[in-house]
């Protein structure tokens, strides 16, 4: 139930666009009334959402979602990682003995929360929609009686960004006319409010450059202040490019909200036309549009833009995209930023930036391995059951059998702790502390593995680059100690001749057996066929 400005109180899904909800204005630390903006929907899987029990009630959320604590004055989540990484909110781990904040600003506290066990208890979820911040219906998987994924949704708000659900204080989370295009992988454009969950976008890594990246979700919101871009093509704009024949258009150019975050070629970062609102609204450090400027496209080619309030038709909505790893896509050939995305905001904030820029609790966190793996085991994705069929895990076993850099970190720190792979991976498929406590050096392989994990991510696959030097030293040691006793006259069998007679390969991927050089990388060394 959300808390309305009038003392009411109504189910989260029955909340309109419009109504005024009881919020908190963190300028002046009192409550006050917010505006609903939207009430967006995502999908989430049911492996992302957790149930958190309060003396009056037992609601659900995304793992990621942030609450007010009184204990901690400041925000609690299940998943403070996620969190950070989503929506650039700094959390403190959520557990056990935790103290919300009420609406008489009193602690209510929490006495259990804990992942949801898996699709069987998402049973009861058919027939009608969840209690709580999340309302959930069933969305996707093979079994009706088992969905694999729900939908959830919050609210946008305005001014502020807090609301009440069942008592307590949750935090909440513009974007571009329904007709401008966005570009598909496929090399089509699209309305931006035809696009479909499961659409695959022309996207942009902070690292790699250009990639592609799948929508979550679609969200509209309530149109407000409006800008036009309209941009002249350059002699480097290719011809039939979606610059030049938007630039050649006498029709309307890219309309956007004003805190909608725009890379800039000339600024070399996100810009945009109201660039405190932009900060309020999602946490992202924009820079001052400015009303000459110069953007980039999908090519990598640069483009002057005139930029203007928009004096057409106020839509009836503006929409963005939700997006699976990446937070950009190309709006009528113009790089733009989505505002973050996440399973449990409007359009919020998220990392502009390379990963890797934001802090990661250790085990020095939480006093010693076996409290970091207890919160491995429960705030975590980490495990197989988990991240199996993610593109970049770091598991102890890669779902497609291929192996990686992380596989090497996962059977270094398996030999670091346990010491046997079988057990390792027993303990790797552990559910609960219960099943850790009760493998010797499993709380001690889980820290290492997470924290090594970690590191080997935001090194870009350093380990890997530290196997081919390796490599490469192994080859020219062995070929100059082969050649050294060749020079000597050294002789023998035929059998141990061979031996001698060093053959070296280099190959992209494979294992060569057991030893320092067993993980399966790309880019493997062997001597003899070993």
């Amino acid at each position: 139930m959300v808390s309305m400005a009038d003392g009411t109180a109504k189910p989260l899904k029955d909340v309109q666009l419009g109504d005024s909800v009881l919020s908190w204005d963190e300028a002046s630390q009192r409550q006050a009334p917010s505006l609903v903006k939207a009430s967006p929907v995502y999908t989430r899987e049911v492996a992302d959402l957790v149930a958190i029990s309060l003396p009056h009630v037992l609601f659900h959320a995304t793992e990621d979602h942030p609450f007010w604590s009184r204990r901690m004055r400041g925000l609690v989540s299940f998943h403070p990682n996620g969190t950070m990484e989503e929506y650039q909110l700094a959390a403190h781990p959520l557990s056990v003995g935790e103290e919300f904040e009420g609406e008489r600003s009193e602690s209510v506290r929490v006495s259990d929360v804990r992942r949801v066990r898996g699709p069987a208890e998402a049973e009861f979820w058919r027939d009608r929609r969840l209690r709580g911040p999340a309302a959930l219906s069933q969305s996707g998987g093979s079994d009706e009686a088992h969905p694999r994924s729900v939908e959830v949704m919050t609210l946008c708000l305005d001014p502020h960004h807090w609301f009440y659900v069942h008592g307590v204080r949750v935090h909440n989370k513009g974007c571009f006319a329904p007709w401008v295009r966005v570009l598909l992988v496929n090399g089509s454009q699209v309305p931006i409010a035809a696009v479909r969950p499961s659409d695959r976008v022309v996207s942009w890594d902070d690292e790699r450059g250009a990639a592609e990246a799948t929508v979550l979700g679609v969200e509209s919101f309530a149109p407000g202040e409006l800008f036009e871009m309209r941009l002249s093509a350059n002699a480097s704009t290719p011809a039939g490019s979606s610059l030049r024949r938007l630039a050649g258009s006498q029709g309307q150019g890219l309309v956007f909200t004003g805190d909608h975050p725009i890379y800039s070629a000339r600024q070399q970062g996100v810009v945009s036309m109201r660039p405190d609102r932009t900060l309020t609204a999602y946490g992202i450090n924009a820079g001052q549009m400015s009303e000459a400027e110069i953007v980039r496209n999908y090519l990598g080619h640069d483009a002057e833009a005139s930029v203007r309030p928009w004096r057409g038709e106020l839509p009836a909505e503006v929409v963005t995209l939700r997006l699976d790893r990446r937070h950009w896509f190309y709006a009528e050939g113009v790089r733009v930023h989505n505002k973050g995305g996440g399973g449990f905001h409007g359009g919020g904030s998220s990392s502009s930036g390379p990963r890797g820029h934001y802090a990661h609790y250790g085990a020095s966190h939480f006093g010693g391995a076996h409290a970091y793996s207890a919160f491995i085991i429960t705030h975590t994705r980490r495990r197989r059951g988990y991240w199996g069929s993610d593109g970049e895990d770091c598991s102890y076993v890669a779902a497609d059998g291929g192996g990686s850099g992380g596989q090497y970190v996962a059977e270094q720190a398996c030999r670091a702790s346990i010491g046997s792979m079988q057990t390792c991976s027993r303990c790797d498929d552990c559910a609960t502390q219960s099943c850790v406590s009760g493998i010797p050096g499993c709380s001690a392989f889980l820290a290492r593995l997470y924290s090594s994990c970690r590191q080997w991510e935001e090194g870009s696959g350093s380990y890997v680059d530290t196997l081919m030097t390796f490599a490469f030293f192994a080859g020219a040691i062995v070929f100059l100690s082969v050649a050294a006793r060749a020079c000597a006259g050294t002789a023998g069998t035929p059998a141990m001749e061979s031996r001698r007679q060093a053959r070296l390969a280099m190959s992209q991927s494979g294992s060569n057996g057991p030893g320092i050089l067993s993980a399966r990388w790309q880019g493997t060394y062997s001597e003899n066929g070993e």
